[in-house]
């Protein structure tokens, strides 16, 4: 006798419902809509390192120069972080 596949499902240890809620990604866009509101906010609080990076991609890229990778690398750690530091303490 062949196995149904809700038996399947249930025999691995999750169910098709569960499943399909897990694809179908609507947590993830209520997730990524959070973040998204929240970057405003986050972003003013690293106003100063923006504008720090802004500045080194500006200098870097002047005429036909492209941005190369790690030109600017110092200025985009100091604003990753603030912005890492920032949500952290917006998630307090």
């Amino acid at each position: 006798m062949g196995v149904n596949s809700r038996q399947h499902g249930a025999a691995q240890g999750f169910h098709r419902s569960s499943v399909c809620e897990f694809m179908s990604g609507s947590n993830v866009w209520s997730r990524t809509r959070e973040k998204m509101r929240l970057f405003p906010e986050l972003f003013a609080q690293c106003a100063n390192e923006a504008a720090v990076y802004g500045k080194c991609v500006a200098a870097t890229t002047t005429g036909t120069q492209e941005l190369r990778k790690d030109l600017c690398a110092k200025e985009f750690e100091a604003l990753k972080i603030c912005f890492t530091n920032a949500a952290k303490k917006r998630a307090r």
